[in-house]
């Protein structure tokens, strides 16, 4: 939810326009920030240095701190996203002279790269690796799919919402979503897969467990068809839907989830992580009600993780206790009952 929000403020164009820009960062970055409050904090996890500058100017205006620095529709966000694109001058940079110049440049990169490449090769005695074109090719159109389905995202809205753009709700731009998935992103079916469980996240938000239990379930049979353990999609995948599990009542299959990821993250040396974290406290719920004792030592876990690592963080600290503090309820309760 949009900073306004937390003070109760009604939900608003420019509240939508925070929301989309969370998501399209979480896309972009890979990084979960549902755990996160809005603020400095979520704008700089969610705001990748490898980004393109365009990009992390538009995320910044999305997550803009007061709404009237916000985009005011999802047209003028659409805008800046097919300017991006087509490598034209983006609103939400600052319109300096070599920014706006430069953009000729980009507008001509095949050009300007081939004649790179050549000099480049020259001086280097033809001594390119076919190795290293292949990475770089496989990252070049793991972007362009990337960049594609987001511009795809936000550009077809109009066919899908009611005439009037600035009606547009996260739920549906997360169905248009879903109804993308099964044209793209099909030569990067790692993020393809990625992207599906972040917008599993957003149905969560808004409680509908299904939708994101569907989507989760989806990319967790993929991450086990297609890694061994321990591996960090697998184990972040598996967190995810234990959440799902919880909800549904079936908290022993939740809690075995929960377990197998921490296995994972530590033999990863991710124990410290934030995912691990979230494994923990998805461990401390799924078992408050079938192993109380378990519940507690599970929150007595991310509270020392807390501790250890985020100790100057008050949000992480307050959120530790709250956890430690339903751990320890779950244990009185069994001791009196």
């Amino acid at each position: 939810a949009a900073p306004e929000q937390a003070s109760g403020a009604a939900p608003t164009v420019t509240s939508d326009i925070y929301s989309m820009g969370v998501v399209l960062g979480q896309i972009l970055s890979g990084r979960d920030a549902k755990a996160m409050v809005p603020g400095p904090i979520l704008e700089a996890a969610l705001v990748d240095a490898a980004l393109p500058k365009e990009l992390e100017f538009i995320i910044k205006r999305c997550l803009a701190q007061q709404p009237s620095s916000r985009y005011d529709s999802v047209s003028a966000l659409r805008q800046d996203i097919e300017a991006f694109r087509k490598h034209l001058p983006v609103s939400a940079h600052p319109q300096t002279r070599a920014y706006v110049t430069g953009k000729f440049v980009r507008r001509n990169r095949v050009l300007v790269a081939s004649i790179l490449l050549v000099i480049g090769a020259l001086s280097a005695g033809l001594g390119i690796a076919t190795w290293q074109y292949n990475v770089a090719r496989e990252e070049a159109l793991r972007a362009q799919e990337v960049s594609r389905f987001v511009t795809d995202l936000f550009a077809d809205v109009s066919p899908w919402v009611s005439p009037d753009e600035n009606d547009i709700t996260m739920r549906e731009v997360m169905d248009h979503a879903v109804q993308l998935f099964p044209d793209r992103l099909t030569h990067s079916p790692d993020v393809r897969h990625e992207v599906m469980q972040i917008i599993s996240y957003g149905y969560s938000a808004i409680h509908d467990y299904d939708k994101a239990y569907e989507l989760q379930q989806a990319a967790l049979n993929y991450w086990r068809q297609t890694r061994t353990p321990p591996d960090f999609n697998l184990a972040t995948a598996q967190t995810a839907i234990a959440r799902a599990h919880i909800v549904r009542g079936e908290y022993e299959t939740a809690a075995n989830l929960a377990r197998d990821s921490l296995v994972q993250l530590e033999q990863l040396g991710r124990q410290n992580s934030e995912d691990a974290l979230t494994a923990w406290s998805r461990l401390s719920t799924a078992t408050r009600r079938i192993d109380p004792e378990a519940s507690a030592q599970a929150a007595q876990a991310y509270h020392e993780i807390v501790l250890a690592t985020r100790a100057d963080d008050r949000v992480a600290l307050a959120k530790s206790y709250s956890i430690l503090s339903d751990g320890a309820t779950s244990v009185g309760c069994l001791l009196y009952t």
